[in-house]
């Protein structure tokens, strides 16, 4: 290592860094494997963080040194630029180092894996996996806190989880499971403590983990994994996996939303969901983000950061969960987001948050015994998938959902009195059902549910 990298407490940058934020040393300091490293990473940049300065990796080298969350401040600061070196090393941050690292063909892979070009997905693998089209994990996907996968378990987008999902003979846990605080997004697995994959499990639509997912022994995966070390997907990838705070949208992504009182939906995610570029609105969407989430590219949603994710007129937003996923190109966020205080979904959007396309759940989302997490998920407390229906909805209160990407719920509102109005959602395939045949006062109950989730 001939560069100048001081390593007092992570990654020492001779930048102006305003941190904001408490400097979260979760790495391991692992070195992988020996690399000598001839270049000098100067970091001279005056770089402004929102809240601070997420370094996912503050500093990533693909072999010897790695920081995996060097230096971690819960921020947004999204510099997706490409950092040319000389070596491989990996600024995977939410600081900005989107960029796996521009070299020689712009994937490097840790021994040799080189996405390029219409590859759905550059994975990143030690031992030279190609990824693209169908990733299947099996025996092994092995998680820090909690997943393990045994007998055939195929991993098509991440299963990873800290506290709890379980993926046991022969389950398929499809698109997205995410990790510490619940699914992740559809497309784009990112664990934040540690799915390790060996032996097969890197996942579908790009599993990222902070501190370790690993794909090892001819592992492929399938749309935009951003490898541990130094993948990076591009040219009509699927979903590419950001760093630590940033599920990025884009193309249409769905939302997952977590809906209530009323049409409000939104997902509230703890660090991160931000939409720009004619995001449609639609659904108020109560989506939480201290720094991250970025819908980006004709994305349909209007996803305000910080103050609230904003979805309207169906929509689409990508919901970036706790600690990052980009999703692009088609990428619905409505399979498997979770947000880390919990998905909700009511009054029928489509939301799909759970399930489907990404089974996680903190307090206990379990597909066992050859169940397939995208007919018959079900989690804790009490909502199932059912119907080979892609979302599941993950919520509290049993909501039930089925068929395509609707959550099928009745809600009820109760005016003076004793009389009920129940409603189905707009998007149920089922009329609207009204206790009293008065279509004003049903109207004006609707409106009251509405506005009431408005705010």
């Amino acid at each position: 290592m001939e560069s100048e990298l001081g390593m007092e407490s992570g990654l020492e940058m001779e930048s102006e860094l305003e941190m904001e934020l408490e400097l979260e040393m979760e790495s391991e300091l692992e070195m992988e494997s020996e690399l000598e490293m001839e270049s000098e990473l100067e970091m001279e940049s005056g770089l402004e963080m929102e809240s601070g300065l997420e370094m996912e990796s503050g500093l990533e080298m693909d072999l010897g040194l790695e920081m995996e969350s060097g230096l971690e401040m819960e921020s947004g600061l999204e510099m997706e630029s490409e950092l040319e070196m000389e070596s491989g090393l990996e600024m995977e941050s939410g600081l900005g180092m989107e960029s796996g690292l521009e070299m020689e063909s712009g994937v490097r892979a840790r021994d040799g894996v080189r996405a390029r070009d219409g590859v759905r997905a550059g994975v990143r693998a030690r031992d030279g996996v190609r990824a693209r089209d169908g990733v299947r994990a099996r025996d092994g996907v092995r998680a820090r806190d909690g997943v393990r996968a045994r007998d055939g378990v195929r991993a098509m987008d991440g299963v990873r989880a800290r506290d709890g999902v379980r993926a046991r003979d022969g389950v398929r846990a499809i698109d997205g499971v995410r990790a510490r605080d619940g699914v992740r997004a559809r497309d784009g697995v990112r664990a934040r403590d540690g799915v390790r994959a060996r032996d097969g499990v890197r996942a579908r639509d790009g599993v990222r983990a902070r501190d370790g997912v690993r794909a090892r022994d001819g592992v492929r995966a399938r749309d935009g994994v951003r490898a541990r070390d130094g993948v990076r997907a591009r040219d009509g990838v699927r979903a590419g996996v950001r760093a630590r705070d940033g599920f990025r949208a884009r193309d249409e992504v769905r939302a997952g939303v977590r809906a209530r009182d009323g049409v409000r939906a939104g997902v509230r995610a703890r660090d991160g969901f931000r939409a720009r570029d004619g995001v449609r609105a639609g659904v108020r969407a109560g989506v939480r983000a201290r720094d991250g989430f970025r819908a980006r590219d004709g994305v349909r949603a209007g996803v305000r950061a910080r103050d609230g994710f904003r979805a309207r007129d169906g929509v689409r937003a990508g919901v970036r969960a706790r600690d990052g996923v980009r999703a692009r190109d088609g990428v619905r966020a409505r399979d498997g987001v979770r947000a880390r205080d919990g998905v909700r979904a009511r009054d029928g959007f489509r939301a799909g948050v759970r399930a489907r396309d990404g089974v996680r759940a903190r307090d206990g989302v379990r597909a066992r015994d050859g169940v397939r997490a995208g007919d018959g998920v079900r989690a804790r407390d009490g909502v199932r998938a059912r119907d080979g229906f892609r979302a599941g909805v993950r919520a509290r209160d049993g909501v039930r959902a089925g068929d395509g990407v609707r959550a099928e719920s009745e809600f009820e509102w109760r005016e003076r009195g004793e009389q009920i109005y129940s409603l189905w959602p707009l998007s149920s395939p089922h009329p609207s059902k009204l206790s009293d045949p008065d279509p004003q006062k049903a109207s004006n109950m609707l409106c009251m549910g509405l506005s009431s989730g408005l705010h």
